[in-house]
């Protein structure tokens, strides 16, 4: 169970919305766990939001009421990643997100399984940001993607099936989205930054037994 930390460096701008691409469009976004597609973390309290998906459940749209997202401010939210069902057979029921938003260490995990017919194919999330402001037209940013991050600890043997260590978790990994497009504001180079807190997969087989667990930090 991911979690999603949005924090808003423009000076003047709130973000409205939050989109973002499965990377493998062989997993989707899923609502059948928290019976939404992205629920509110319980450490940034105030926050109102709604989200849905398009594309099949391939893109998760995040919309933020009442102002959005302001300057400086930070919400989290989480979401959860489901198989597809014609792999449902193939994959791994819970699967770890930096196999699927991205490739961790550069390793396409699906592909080595067999099932993916294109080995070029771009295979990494994009992430795009509505910002809004006052008396001016709404500015969404160029998709950006994630980079395949590099993951030298002990985290990155723990994938899919092969549990952690109970208290063993992914640090958080922080991802700058740059502009694309200019916001209203005289200066603007980092629109937002993002980071993904992973909840690696002992919180999973928690989550059949009792439901999810807190992160660490």
């Amino acid at each position: 169970m991911p979690t999603i930390c949005l924090t808003n460096e423009s000076a003047t701008a709130s973000i409205s919305q939050f989109k973002m691409t499965i990377g493998d469009d062989q997993f989707n976004f899923g609502n059948s766990f928290f019976g939404t597609y992205a629920k509110l973390g319980k450490d940034t309290p105030g926050f109102s939001l709604t989200s849905t998906t398009e594309n099949n459940g391939d893109t998760l749209v995040v919309n933020f009421l009442n102002g959005g997202v302001a300057p400086g401010a930070t919400v989290n939210f989480l979401f959860d990643i489901d198989v597809d069902a014609q792999f449902a057979a193939s994959f791994y029921k819970f699967p770890d997100y930096r196999t699927v938003l991205f490739d961790m260490n550069g390793d396409n995990y699906y592909e080595n399984a067999g099932i993916v017919n294109d080995p070029d194919a771009d295979d990494n999330a994009k992430v795009s940001l509505t910002f809004t402001q006052s008396g001016m037209p709404s500015v969404t940013t160029v998709p950006t993607p994630f980079p395949d991050p590099s993951v030298f600890d002990g985290s990155a043997r723990f994938v899919n099936a092969n549990i952690a260590r109970y208290g063993d978790s992914d640090p958080v990994r922080a991802f700058p989205l740059s502009g694309g497009v200019a916001i209203p504001e005289p200066t603007s180079a980092t629109l937002g930054l993002l980071g993904l807190i992973g909840l690696l997969p002992h919180w999973s087989r928690r989550r059949r037994a009792a439901g999810i667990g807190r992160k660490s930090a």
